[in-house]
């Protein structure tokens, strides 16, 4: 690198006066025309001499005559070397002279037209030291386009010869020995000139040095980069450029005129084109270079000369210091995001240049220095394809593998490259980003975006739902491979990200101390680069809201985008980079990193494993940031924000003690309890991956964690190596004992939530691999029983409860019972009722109805569904059947019945307490208390029991567990033709009695086989006696009669079926009409039965008796009885045998 500091930089008429000066002197002192050749008058015409008259007009561009001698001087010098070799000596000598005499103020004037000299005295360049100088400098204040080109023409002559360039052969003639640059017989002897050839090719001298700048003197350096700014204008005074371009512009560039930079703005953004040619490319790389370290060589200063002023871009340098290309950009840059405007001109010069950095890694000499090793061992391709070796950096600077990472020192440049070409801004810039996502941007909605929009659309494409058909199917691998090699440079710069820049920098700046400058000056403590900023902002969006709502949607977006891979998380990749490399390299697509590390917590090292954690807690608080759920559930989390912000509850958790959290985790909570309403498998997919996230690990449920760690402290500490899933099964246990036993609840409201959640999650998923879960235990019945069934929806739970008598397996039994009764003790954990019955719910049962019901002290959603179950609308198929089985379960076990023990609590305790819970036992001591005369049945239980009894007879004989256990025989032989026409099992929509009237009619003609059996009838017909309802056959049949004969009384005790038999008893007597025929038919049928019914069941065997006691539910006092009877004839047969043994040892005495 070449310090250029404290050299003066000298103006264009400065240099020119210096160039003229030094030429002069050359001409005076070290021209000596070899006496061989004649002297040529310089003011006799080219043209006209016979020596050259044959040699000039057939060798000019486009076969173009010249017009003039300098014309024709310009000629010559623009021919290929061999051409030129070709010119005869004499002629040769004569454009020679010609040419070193224009550098004579005498010899200038003569060659110009008396029209242009006229144009240099109003400009005031006549009656000066160096009217050449003045002219040069004052070129285009000329009205005449044939006057500026004459002056361009001098201009190139001068340009042709280093020799007659100011001090440049004098500071440099060292440099070109030692680097071997002399060309075209350079003099030995600077007293020696040879005159053999014009030196038309002497600008490769100035080329050659221009390629080792970095390793030739200070002094030579600064006359370099003098030369290349005063060939910045005309692209025909850099020689070299000029000879090996001259085809390529004729293919690129025809119709652009020369001067300001134009021809050379042309040929770069021509540059890797297929068809540029390797020659002039390689002229534009070495432009490049010189540009990098002084701005002046390049076309910038044409175009942006007010701005570069009027901003100060040169503020921190020397005076006379060649400032570098990238300051410039940036200040430039720094202005345009500051808010100031720049000219159309000025815009589009910063993006051509923009553009050849992101191009070619060549035009940067730093970062071709810093990356020379990792473009060697991964990026070795020499073919010229744009962008090509940066991108591959790129991928290389973010691999998974260690081991395929570059240099810190490379990415580091490719960082400081990518704040220079600020891509974001303008995609355009990037060669292989518009390559591989142009035809994105047209199949997508990103075609109408600003051009400084479509990077962020792009990403939305990966971040964000598809807006549109066409834009879920836009995205490429190439492109979506492209966007993220950009995306991790722009992660650890907050400043390159231009849209959360615009958005946040007021708050940045309020906030986390950052720079007021978009590109803040190096002395500045501050500073805008580091993740850090983005970090500070997020971090006060969530704890503090002080964050503004512009800049907040900018800062999830920003973090989402981050998320999609670890490499885009600096504070991850810093420390996951070795587990990533050993354990997760071939895991590469967005989002398969971050599965990976999480899949394997246990192993990962302790810093990343804290940072996963960390970060997963982070996503868990905030679902928007989580790039996949928002893409697929961005619709579902904004209205579950909604919901949450309003208050709202769902049927699906309607729980009287429940929380109203409005926290950000209850949005996941919303959308687990909304799967059934998700279109999006995908979203769905996602919501589910969350779920078992929290239940593997507890580390990944943050706010379980929380809310219940002093609650697993008190209940759950005695437990070693507790899991997530025994975690919630051990609090689970304590919900369930103080609801039972109606004591106070021990663990608090937030953590019965929390738990409540991850219990609902575990029958959603359904997922055999949650070690200790039931799910896992009864992975063997489940392939057994529920082959076919898929997993999910609370599908397998529902399987595995309809066999629950066919398992054979004791510990799934002691498993499915704890899952079984937390659902059917909360019904918003029952996903499978849920989801058969999503109509009835929204139809029939929403938020209001069960509110309602609960002001009856009954707000349970399947009272409700039970309650509607009739009316029009009711799918009797799919949600009567999901119904019918939920209440058949319940009746079963009082555990899984919270209806009843909420009922009849205080009843079980007094008349029930000696029962063992389960088979039905519970309902049948109450059923006997029910037909019992002398009831000592509360009025919340007769209620109860009489709705059972109802049920059970109007809809499925199986809600009475203990009747269908006991005539299960029956049911399916001598009643199998009326349960098959009425397709209990199947439908669910109930048999209106007919089962137990079968069952009624063979207890009445005696056809019952099994004594249990008939016990069971006998208490089915005494509960007709008490109420009419439980017998909807007769009820129908007499319903015109109640009103007619039995209006009035009220119901229950027996009254109303009393009030019928003493009308049958009327019409005995011989009162006729009082009855309809089938009610008096109907009604003699059961009073027969109430006379069997009141008589004690014969006992034909041993065994009978033994049945029927043990089923009794006053079994134990049985027991009692004859276990006492059994005492009492022990000890009389121990008082007997002393007695008779007495007597017999009397007798022998």
């Amino acid at each position: 690198m070449i310090d250029t500091s404290g050299v003066m930089p000298l103006t264009v008429a400065a240099i020119i006066v210096l160039l003229c000066i030094q030429s002069a002197d050359v001409a005076s002192t070290n021209s000596k025309p070899n006496s061989n050749l004649p002297v040529t008058d310089i003011r006799s015409q080219i043209l006209d001499n016979p020596e050259c008259q044959a040699e000039i007009p057939t060798r000019c561009e486009g076969n173009r005559s010249p017009r003039t001698d300098l014309e024709a001087l310009n000629c010559i010098l623009n021919q290929k070397r061999d051409e030129v070799k070709e010119i005869k000596t004499k002629c040769n000598h004569i454009l020679w002279v010609f040419r070193k005499s224009l550098m004579d103020n005498t010899g200038f004037f003569s060659a110009i037209h008396n029209d242009c000299k006229n144009e240099l005295e109003i400009v005031g360049c006549v009656e000066v030291p160096d009217p050449i100088g003045c002219g040069i400098d004052q070129k285009e204040q000329l009205k005449s386009d044939d006057c500026r080109e004459q002056i361009s023409l001098v201009e190139r002559v001068m340009f042709s010869d280093y020799a007659i360039i100011g001090k440049f052969a004098e500071l440099c003639q060292k440099d070109i020995l030692l680097n071997q640059c002399g060309r075209n017989d350079f003099p030995k002897n600077p007293d020696e000139v040879s005159f053999e050839l014009l030196p038309t090719s002497q600008g490769s001298t100035i080329e050659c040095l221009s390629r080792v700048i970095s390793n030739v003197t200070e002094s030579c350096a600064v006359e370099i980069l003098r030369v290349a700014e005063l060939q910045a204008d005309d692209y025909h005074l850099d020689r070299a450029l000029y000879f090996a371009c001259r085809d390529d512009r004729e293919i690129f560039c025809k119709d652009v005129p020369a001067g300001n930079g134009k021809v050379y703005r042309c040929l770069l953004e021509n540059k890797m084109e297929h068809r540029m040619s390797d020659a002039c490319r390689d002229q534009l790389v070495r432009r490049q270079k010189l540009e990098s370290q002084d701005y002046k060589v390049s076309s910038l200063p044409f175009s942006c000369k007010a701005e570069i002023k009027k901003f100060k871009c040169r503020k921190g340098t020397d005076t006379d210091k060649h400032v570098r290309l990238s300051q410039i950009l940036l200040c430039l840059e720094n202005a345009a995001h500051g808010g100031q405007g720049l000219n159309g001109e000025c815009v589009e010069e910063m993006r051509l240049h923009r553009k050849s950095l992101m191009e070619d890694h060549h035009a940067t000499p730093e970062l071709l220095a810093d990356c020379s090793s990792d473009r060697k061992r991964f990026c070795p391709d020499t073919r010229p394809v744009a962008g090509k070796t940066i991108h591959c950096l790129m991928e290389h600077a973010m691999s998974p593998r260690k081991t395929e990472r570059i240099t810190d020192a490379c990415r580091a440049r490719l960082e400081e490259l990518l704040k220079i070409t600020d891509v974001a801004e303008n995609w355009n810039v990037d060669p292989v980003l518009k390559d591989k996502c142009h035809q994105v941007v047209l199949d997508s909605s990103c075609r109408d975006a600003p051009t400084n929009q479509v990077m962020t659309c792009l990403m939305h494409l990966l971040t964000s739902d598809a807006i549109s058909e066409a834009d879920g199917h836009a995205m490429t691998d190439g492109c979506e491979s492209a966007l993220l090699q950009i995306q991790y440079f722009m992660t650890r710069d907050f400043t390159i990200n231009n849209l959360l820049y615009e958005d946040c920098q007021v708050d940045a700046r309020n906030i986390c101390g950052i720079s007021e400058n978009w590109n803040p000056d190096p002395s500045e403590k501050t500073a805008n680069q580091g993740p850090l900023v983005l970090s500070c902002l997020y971090r006060n969006l969530i704890e503090h809201g002080n964050v503004g709502r512009q800049c907040a949607e900018r800062v999830r977006e920003a973090m989402r985008e981050r998320a999609l891979l670890v490499s885009l998380n600096p504070e991850l990749e810093q420390v996951c980079l070795e587990d990533l490399s050993d354990i997760c390299s071939d895991h590469t697509k967005p989002g398969e990193e971050l599965k990976c590390l999480q899949g394997n917590i246990e192993t990962i090292s302790k810093p990343c494993k804290d940072a996963i954690i960390k970060f997963t807690e982070k996503e868990q608080k905030d679902p928007s940031i989580d790039p996949f759920l928002w893409k697929y559930c961005a619709d579902l989390i904004e209205k579950c924000s909604t919901k949450q912000s309003t208050g709202y509850k769902s049927n699906e958790v309607h729980d009287e003690d429940e929380d109203h959290d409005e926290g950000p985790d209850d949005i996941l909570q919303c959308l687990a309890m909304s799967k059934h309403e998700m279109k999006n498998k995908k979203c769905r997919g996602r919501v589910e991956y969350i779920q078992l996230l929290q239940l593997s690990h507890i580390e990944f449920s943050p706010k379980f964690k929380t809310l219940c760690q002093a609650d697993v402290i008190r209940r759950c500490n005695d437990k070693t190596h507790l899991t997530a899933t025994k975690l919630v099964s051990c609090l689970n246990e304590n919900i369930w004992n103080d609801t039972l036993y109606e004591q106070p609840h021990r663990i608090s409201k937030p953590c019965r939530k929390q738990v409540k959640y991850l219990t609902m999650s575990k029958v959603q998923l359904e997922d055999g691999n949650i070690n200790e879960g039931m799910y896992s235990i009864c992975k063997e019945t489940v392939l057994t029983l529920c082959k076919g069934v898929t997993p999910g929806g609370g599908r397998i739970l529902e399987c595995l409860r309809i066999n629950k008598a066919k398992i054979s397996d004791k510990k799934c039994i002691e498993a499915l019972f704890p899952l079984q009764r937390s659902v059917d003790q909360d019904t918003g954990l029952d996903v499978y009722l849920s989801n058969q019955c999503e109509f009835e719910i929204k139809t029939f049962c929403p938020e209001r109805v069960l509110h309602e019901l609960s002001q009856n002290n009954d707000g349970s959603l399947l009272t409700c569904l039970k309650l509607n179950s009739n009316r029009d609308g009711f799918d009797r198929t799919r949600c009567g059947k999901a119904l019918q089985m939920r209440l058949v379960e319940q009746n079963s076990d009082l555990r899984l019945n919270p209806r009843l023990r909420k009922a009849c609590g205080g009843d079980i305790s007094k008349l029930c307490a000696h029962l063992q819970v389960g088979e039905g036992r519970i309902l049948e001591c109450l059923k006997e208390e029910f037909v019992n005369p002398t009831s000592r049945l509360s009025v919340s239980c007769k209620t109860h029991v009489e709705g059972f009894l109802q049920g059970a007879a109007q809809t499925d004989v199986r809600l009475d567990y203990t009747l269908s256990k006991m005539c299960h025989e029956e049911i399916q032989t001598s009643c199998r033709a009326t349960q098959q026409s009425n397709d209990v099992d199947d439908t669910g929509g109930g048999d209106n009695g007919k089962i137990e009237e079968c069952l009624k009619e063979l207890f009445h003609t005696n056809k019952l086989i099994s004594s249990d059996c008939k016990v069971q009838v006998k208490l089915l017909i005494q509960s007709t006696q008490i109420d009419i309802n439980v017998d909807p056959i007769l009820h129908r049949a007499c319903a015109i009669d109640l009103l007619k004969r039995c209006d009035g009384v009220p119901p229950g005790e027996g009254r109303l079926v009393g009030c019928l038999l003493n009308e049958l008893d009327r019409e005995t007597e011989g009162a006729t009409g009082r009855l309809s025929p089938e009610c008096k038919k109907l009604l003699a049928n059961r009073a027969d039965l109430f006379e069997l019914a009141g008589k004690p069941v014969h006992m034909e065997s041993i065994q009978d008796l033994y049945v029927h006691v043990k089923e009794s539910s006053h079994r134990n006092y049985f027991l009692i009885v004859a276990m006492s009877l059994l005492g009492v004839i022990f000890v009389f047969g121990l008082f007997c045998g002393r007695v008779t043994k007495r007597r017999a040892a009397a007798k022998d005495k």
